[in-house]
């Protein structure tokens, strides 16, 4: 009986899958730090679930001026001090701050290949642990004793709670800033429950530790026999690098790291004094960021097509690209240098590196609102004759890989 119910809570174990910058707005020596809490924890505030709960299930159920939104928001009654019975903890994320990378974004100029001015900057994103582990875990609670009106009770509620559980674990979500960059992909692997009722609610207020002692319920099943709807339309975007007529290996450079996929750092010696240019990578996976996918091909929208809808690609989520079939043999380091024109001597410090990627296959994905769907056939048609002619050029410098792209299976 929901009578008897007086807390219920939800945990969520989430994977990290692409990086999430939650920022204080603030710089550190150019660089736009991260939240944290005054242990030196990453931190994403509560009200940042919050507000992701309730877009999704905007979303989902449609009714933003419906009585009953206003209510699960605690907005039915402005006037009153109701707040929302649906309570959302702050996540401290137990992640060691060798797993925070630094990532600049540039804006080039099309005629002059250049950066634009003031168009520059680097933020910080805390990657995944990337092991076996979840990254972090959401807590939600319902208090059915705040709850002030009778015809709304906690089953009521988590109905509505255990709708957006499950659209996050069937299509993911996404947390902080650059979120239509792929960035702060998030995925759901495991949900548990925990009820305070007549039996428990002594022991739960009496003993600090009662919740992280006591033993929650997974229920990973019956969130899966839930029925919502698909709010995205998903498509499979996959790129291939073939060298059937002598492409340029692909190198897309990595701005902070000093440490290569394949070796511990970027000299062969002690002595070496000639720097690598490593290919981006996580500290141990290379991949392609949705944010490089996005200029290219907006590049190439923009080159022939002018700036007509360039503001589309603002509601495009492009997510990071990994390799299907990895082999380390593919990425190859190439030395090279700079030399006079007419002596052809290599300039003092003239000599470097760089790591270049051939003959792998990368797959990704993009997605976009269904609701807006329709909206975006003529980009996505203008896009598909650029991938067939492979007149989308990536990296540094610049190859032309096969780009294939296709309408995911959306049950």
């Amino acid at each position: 009986m929901s009578e008897n119910i007086f807390k219920k809570f939800y945990f969520i174990e989430v994977k990290i899958k692409s990086g999430i910058h939650i920022g204080t707005g603030e710089e550190l020596f150019g660089v736009y730090d991260v939240l944290e809490d005054e242990s030196g924890n990453f931190l994403i505030p509560g009200t940042s679930i919050a507000g992701m709960f309730f877009e999704r299930l905007e979303k989902l159920y449609d009714f933003k001026n419906n009585d009953n939104y206003k209510y699960l928001t605690g907005k039915l009654n402005p006037d009153s001090n109701y707040a929302s019975s649906i309570i959302f903890n702050s996540v401290i994320l137990k992640i060691d701050e060798n797993k925070l990378r630094k990532r600049t974004r540039t804006k080039i100029d099309r005629e002059s290949k250049t950066a634009k001015d003031k168009s520059k900057f680097s933020y910080f994103e805390i990657m995944s642990k990337n092991n076996n582990e979840f990254d972090f875990e959401i807590k939600i609670e319902i208090d059915n004793k705040s709850l002030k009106r009778k015809s709304f009770d906690i089953s009521e509620i988590d109905k509505y709670v255990r709708a957006v559980i499950k659209s996050w674990k069937d299509e993911g979500f996404q947390l902080g800033a650059n979120k239509n960059l792929g960035a702060g992909n998030c995925c759901v692997e495991n949900i548990r429950e925990l009820i305070i009722n007549k039996e428990n609610i002594k022991e739960y207020i009496m003993k600090d530790d009662f919740i992280n002692n006591n033993e929650n319920n997974e229920i990973n099943k019956e969130i899966d026999n839930i029925e919502v709807i698909k709010i995205y339309k998903e498509y499979k975007l996959k790129m291939d690098l073939k060298d059937d007529y002598g492409i340029i290996g692909l190198l897309i450079k990595d701005t902070q790291f000093e440490k290569s996929s394949k070796k511990t750092n970027t000299k062969s010696s002690e002595n070496d004094d000639v720097h690598l240019d490593v290919f981006i990578n996580d500290g141990e996976k290379i991949f392609i960021p949705g944010t490089v996918l996005k200029g290219v091909f907006k590049s190439f929208y923009e080159k022939y097509k002018g700036n007509e809808d360039l503001d589309k690609f603002n509601k495009i989520i492009i997510f990071n690209m990994y390799p299907e079939n990895y082999n380390k043999e593919s990425l190859k380091t190439i030395e090279r240098h700079k030399e006079d024109s007419f002596s052809r001597e290599i300039y003092e410090g003239g000599k470097f590196r760089e790591e270049r990627l051939f003959n792998t296959q990368f797959e990704g994905k993009i997605k976009i609102l269904k609701e807006d769907a329709d909206k975006y056939n003529e980009l996505f048609d203008f896009l598909q004759k650029g991938f067939i002619h492979r007149l989308i050029s990536i990296g540094s410098p610049a190859c032309y890989p096969i780009f294939t792209l296709e309408e995911a299976e959306n049950d």
